[in-house]
């Protein structure tokens, strides 16, 4: 029984004796009229309408519109204060969460753009109705006089009246742009009692304070009329919705106005416009106007996909997005039937080999009355499927879509749908594209056994909004046109490490880049329509200005205008193909050439060629002019308003931010002497595809035939499966090139592999400055070695695939397109995958656990996988290093070397027919002539590619024969088998160093005729002369010269590593004194010769002897490389310096005689330093000895 004396459940506040007690009835339930009959109405309205704007409270709107609606129907002149405490009791205690309340699809408080610029709006319980709001805005904006100007001027007035009221009270909150905070399923929250009478006045307006806010914003005195409930209205139905509750937030209660619902801001002002259009009989034209921006938007998201609009009809477009594959998109933005009989006939009049996917891009403006769309089936359609548009700038803003990324997603669906798994029709395309990428791009699971159903939680459909409307933060900021005219850019963010932010302008070709740290916007701009050079400068120039803004801030944060830095180029700088740069003069000034135009606040930096040089250099002395221009061009705009910024400030930002060193953000290349950064002639690159991987790993058992039952217990079994894996994915790889002639399909294939060798050249060169310049920031080298990896990976299995290709002629039909060559690769990545596999059980090195998992996929145990990857991991950073060495030129040799090259020349000359340098220099020719023909793959007849040897490159019959027979790749009748005289592994992908790889032999003959790729002959050129000064390259045991060259090469690397180790420790330890000299222990000074110790060191103030051995190693990049080195070390080179280190601990005082002090109480520590990372520790711990790599001694500073 309760307790008489406690509080009344009627929310009186009194006790249940002194309240409904007195009746009787001490059990009464409680009931909200009674509670507002008890205490003062409009403070309770306000405050409810407080709580409607917390954003804790966002996802629990419709629990406080009931609320409102019953204190609506309950008003009254009660005037005692509200006891704060006994109302959180009260709605902790009787308003729960609702069942039917969603999780929120939106953030709290997003954005619209209007004639005033940036509007914080309350988007309620609406989905994507502030989006559609600000299409329909823009489309009214943009409307050419359709629509009746009276119509607007009263549509406009209620627009700007509901956004400035909202928005000042966000402001005053203190509510920030695209605000969310996450609490699904809670109680209502409640401010501080302090917050509460601060801000529950936020709520009501005085008729005087209406009346000055229409005069404000010159609009009708009596537009709040339009938005005035008359409370005659309410009923007692419970369903909100059916109420003018939302579509009128005020009432006028004893002569004061009072906004109940701020939360229905979105869906008040959608529902105003559309009753505007009606009263004017505009809607039709509206619709027609609002459809033709709809469309214009959706054709812009649609080409940030890189997709090509090929044909434009009256309902829909003919996007292309590969060679073979269409997307026919239709928009939707009323509920209106569609005829579709124009795609039927379109379908039916094209090529029968095309696939087209049926897009409906919906967009419906009345958000009351949407009804019901429906997506017609068309025979010769692939896939269809209907989404908004918001929903596609989400997957885009997401998951970075490329060409191909939906193709993939509905392929992968296709097979859901195929295997009966059901995702119900209530989620939409963000959620299972959602969970489609998290599971490696399928729907199918990668362990468990398929299940019938897939579902999700609720919160992640809106969490994919929440989370793209956040990253893209879409706003307008203030920008100076040429005439004078302030006005609004539309900008959303494109970088995270500052407030950085591209105009939308850019789809006209215009790139207008702003920075917003600043109490006023910095813009970039460049004078020329689609102008890529200037967005390298623009970051730049950002970065720096977001790098000075702790100092910058102090002397320019009082100006309030927005500065238009503009670039000009000099002409040659758009002009630098095949340019020699040896000829341009230094730049010696400290500052460029700039004129101020004081009106529109815009600084124009003119950029003279004699730059370039500057730019190019290890450094970033050519960011410090840039950037000192651009501060002295603000601190001069800056004087014009009496605001100082001396050149003294300048200097000293400079001495704290900007240092010489190599944290530069311009990459500026000479491609005459590297044309792999020749970005002509190439298509975007493409790299491996989860989504294709997910669908071979699927399908591999099922592929082989191999029983679900069947176990692998032991080494021999597991060799078995990797090589029938390795057979089924071959003969997969067979059965798809069948359909395609080979000529066609290697120029397609070539041409990729030529987009992914100038994006690695290109980002070898940025790797270094992007380190240096991100390494505060974010994990910069982590992300990086991410993308080289896959572009590392993709070009392997690239040139394998060229290599198959070409294996067997075929004459298929097929267009070569990117979705089947993307699949290819794949093929060709897993055959190498799970030939480094056998590899590694077949040499008894690793012995992973295999089994057929429920999923009918092959499980493996990762974990030497693993181990593998963290070596490589290692290996990546100790080149890193090397990057560093490279870009700055450390070890550059500056010797004459003609001597030793005429002797290399000679004896290449008498075993391969033809002189190394000769060989360097055909290939430059052929790769200069292939630009200079405006490609980038070049299709030679035999004649004429002999014609070309001997008259462009001079070559003799001789020469021409040894290079022909040494260079280039031919077919070699059976993919799966070796031509006569070679083995298994050189046609084997996986294998590095072949002797018939694509890498060794880049020039491919099929056919009578002579393929050829301008970029990869480059870098053959480069990775064969690479070898060769490493001492790598495999030639035929035949060649006696080349055999012995190689030798003494390897002498020279090893000469050359000891001096390098040798000159770093002398440099970098003070405490080491380091013996000059190899120090040989032989029979002189012990029992029998133990070799030489490369560096003997000591620090005799810890009493330590180094025995330091340096080995100039190769770089071990597959299993078959680490066996052979471990094998290596571990049988050869490790037990000889070990007896080295146990006689130097064995004869300390032959050690004191020898170099004349007292070694009696020294400790000896053996060291290993190698010129490449070994992988001897993947095999366990190598005791008595420490193992570095050089690069890796110098990064992670090891203590002698």
């Amino acid at each position: 029984m309760k307790n008489i004396y406690d509080p009344c459940n009627c929310g009186s506040g009194k006790k249940i004796k002194f309240c409904c007690g007195i009746k009787g009835n001490n059990d009464t339930k409680f009931n909200l009229s009674t509670y507002i009959n008890n205490n003062n109405s409009t403070e309770l309205l306000k405050i409810f309408a407080l709580l409607q704007v917390l954003p804790e409270n966002s996802s629990k709107i419709l629990r406080l519109q009931n609320i409102q609606k019953v204190i609506l129907q309950n008003l009254n002149t009660n005037h005692d204060a509200i006891n704060y405490e006994i109302l959180r009791n009260v709605v902790k205690k009787n308003f729960p969460p609702l069942e039917h309340e969603d999780p929120n699809e939106c953030c709290f408080v997003e954005n619209i753009m209007f004639f005033n610029g940036n509007n914080l709006v309350f988007t309620g319980i609406t989905d994507n109705t502030r989006e559609i709001n600000q299409y329909i805005i823009d489309s009214i904006i943009s409307d050419n006089d359709k629509i009746s100007s009276e119509c607007k001027k009263e549509i406009f007035d209620g627009i700007k009246f509901l956004l400035h009221i909202h928005h000042e009270i966000a402001l005053k909150l203190n509510i920030k742009r695209n605000e969310f905070i996450e609490n699904y399923n809670e109680v209502l929250e409640f401010p501080s009692n302090e917050n509460l009478e601060n801000y529950k006045d936020l709520f009501v307006f005085k008729p005087e304070s209406i009346d000055k806010i229409c005069i404000d914003n010159e609009i009708d005195k009596n537009i709040i009329n339009e938005f005035l409930l008359d409370i005659k209205v309410l009923n007692s139905t419970d369903d909100i919705l059916d109420l003018d509750l939302l579509k009128r937030p005020f009432i006028n209660y004893n002569g004061m106005y009072y906004l109940y619902l701020p939360s229905a801001e979105m869906h008040v002002l959608n529902q105003f416009v559309v009753s505007k259009l009606k009263k004017y009989n505009e809607l039709k034209k509206f619709e027609a106007t609002f459809y033709d921006h709809f469309r214009y938007m959706s054709i812009k998201t649609f080409l940030k996909m890189s997709w090509t609009l090929n044909d434009h009809f009256e309902h829909f477009d003919i996007f292309q997005f590969d060679t073979n594959k269409f997307a026919i998109v239709e928009y939707r933005v009323s509920d209106s039937t569609f005829n579709t009989k124009t795609i039927i006939d379109f379908v039916e009049s094209q090529n029968k080999s095309d696939e087209f996917i049926y897009i409906t891009l919906v967009g419906i403006f009345d958000k009351k009355g949407f009804g019901y769309i429906e997506q017609k089936k068309i025979n010769g359609i692939k896939y269809s499927f209907m989404l908004t548009l918001m929903e596609l700038n989400i997957l885009i803003v997401l998951w970075d879509l490329n060409r191909l990324s939906i193709w993939k997603y509905l392929v992968a669906d296709d097979i859901r749908n195929k295997e009966s798994i059901l995702i119900p029709n209530l989620y939409n395309i963000l959620v299972k594209y959602y969970w489609y990428q998290k599971n490696n791009y399928s729907f199918l699971p990668n362990d468990k056994a398929t299940p019938e159903l897939i579902h999700f939680d609720f919160k992640l459909q809106g969490a994919q909004a929440i989370n793209a409307i956040q990253k893209t933060d879409k706003h307008v900021v203030l920008f100076y046109e040429l005439n004078g005219d302030l006005v609004f850019r539309s900008v959303t963010r494109t970088e995270t490490y500052a407030p950085i932010y591209l105009s939308e302008n850019f789809i006209n070709g215009w790139l207008e880049i702003v920075l917003e740290r600043y109490n006023f916007p910095i813009w970039i701009t460049s004078t020329l329509r689609y102008d890529s050079l200037t967005k390298n400068f623009a970051d730049s120039i950002l970065y720096w200005l977001n790098k000075f803004y702790p100092e910058l801030k102090n002397y320019i944060d009082n100006y309030k205008y927005p500065i238009n830095v503009e670039l000009r180029f000099d002409v040659a700088f758009h002009n630098l193909d095949g340019f020699d740069f040896n000829h341009i003069k230094d730049f010696s000034k400290s500052s460029l050439d700039y004129i101020i135009d004081y009106e529109v606040k815009k600084i124009s930096i003119d950029i003279p060629f004699a730059m370039y040089n500057l730019f190019k250099k290890n450094d970033n002395s050519g960011e410090k002019v840039l950037l000192q221009t651009v501060l002295i061009g603000i601190s001069d705009l800056l004087n014009y308003d009496d605001i100082s910024l001396s050149q003294d400030n300048i200097d000293t930002i400079f001495s704290e931010f900007m240092p010489l060193s190599m944290a530069k953000m311009i990459i500026a290349y000479d491609n005459y002497d590297n044309i792999r950064y020749d970005n002509r002639f190439i298509p975007q690159p493409r790299y491996l595809e989860e989504a294709d991987t997910s669908i071979i790993l699927q399908n591999l058992i099922s592929w082989g035939n191999i029983n679900i039952s069947t176990t692998f217990d032991t080494r021999d079994k597991k060799i078995e499966i990797c090589n029938f894996i390795i057979k089924t994915l071959i003969d997969k790889v067979s059965d798809i090139l069948v359909n395609y002639n080979t000529i066609d399909l290697i120029q397609f294939v070539m041409l990729r592999n030529e987009s992914l060798l100038h994006q690695h050249s290109f980002s070898k060169i940025r790797m270094v400055t992007y380190y240096e310049c991100f390494k505060d920031h974010i994990d910069a080298f982590n992300d990086f070695l991410e993308k080289d990896n896959r572009n590392v990976r993709t070009r392997h299995a690239t040139r394998g695939l060229i290599e198959f290709i070409l294996a067997e002629k075929h004459l298929g039909t097929k267009m070569p397109n990117d979705n089947d060559i993307d699949f290819l690769t794949s093929l060709l990545d897993e055959i190498s995958f799970f030939g480094n596999m056998l590899d590694s059980i077949k040499f008894e090195f690793n012995d992973p656990d295999m089994s057929i998992l429920p999923s009918k996929r092959l499980g493996i145990n990762y974990s030497f996988h693993n181990k593998v990857n963290q070596y490589n991991l290692e290996m990546k950073k100790d080149e890193h290093i090397d990057s560093i060495n490279y870009f700055t030129d450390i070890y550059e040799d500056h010797s004459d070397q003609s001597a030793y090259y005429n002797k290399i020349n000679k004896i290449y000359d008498e075993d391969l027919g033809i002189a190394l340098f000769k060989i360097i220099a055909t290939y430059d020719k052929l790769s200069r002539f292939i630009l200079e023909n405006k490609v980038s793959v070049y299709v030679f007849k035999t004649s004429d590619f002999h014609l070309f040897l001997k008259q462009e490159c001079e070559l003799t019959e001789k020469e021409i024969h040894g290079f022909i027979n040494n260079f280039v790749l031919t077919s070699r009748g059976e993919i799966s088998k070796p031509p006569q005289n070679y083995q298994y592994s050189d046609i084997q992908p996986w294998r590095y160093n072949r002797s018939l790889s694509y890498l060794i032999r880049p020039i491919v003959f099929v056919d009578e005729c002579y393929i050829i790729s301008a970029r990869h002959l480059s870098s053959s050129s480069e990775n064969y002369l690479a070898k060769f000064m490493d001492g790598t390259i495999k030639y035929d045991k035949k060649l006696k010269g080349l055999a012995k060259l190689q030798a003494e090469r390897n002498k020279i690397k090893g000469t050359q590593f000891r001096k390098e180790v040798y000159e770093w420790l002398k440099n970098e330890y003070n405490n080491l004194e380091i013996i000059p000299y190899e120090f040989n222990i032989n029979h002189k000074i012990a029992d029998k010769n133990y070799g030489d110790i490369d560096i003997l060191a000591f620090d005799k103030n810890k009493k330590i002897i180094y025995s330091i051995e340096c080995k100039n190693t190769k770089q071990a990049k597959i299993i078959y490389e680490f066996t052979t080195n471990i094998k290596n070390y571990v049988e050869d080179k490790l037990p000889l310096h070990n007896n080295r280190r146990i006689w130097l601990e064995n004869n300390l005082k032959k050690m004191s005689i020898e170099f004349k002090y007292d070694f009696t109480d020294f400790k000896v520590k053996s060291i290993l330093v190698s010129s490449y990372k070994l992988p001897l520790n993947m095999i366990g711990n190598i005791k008595n000895v420490e193992i570095f790599s050089l690069n890796e001694l110098k990064r992670k500073v090891v203590t002698f």
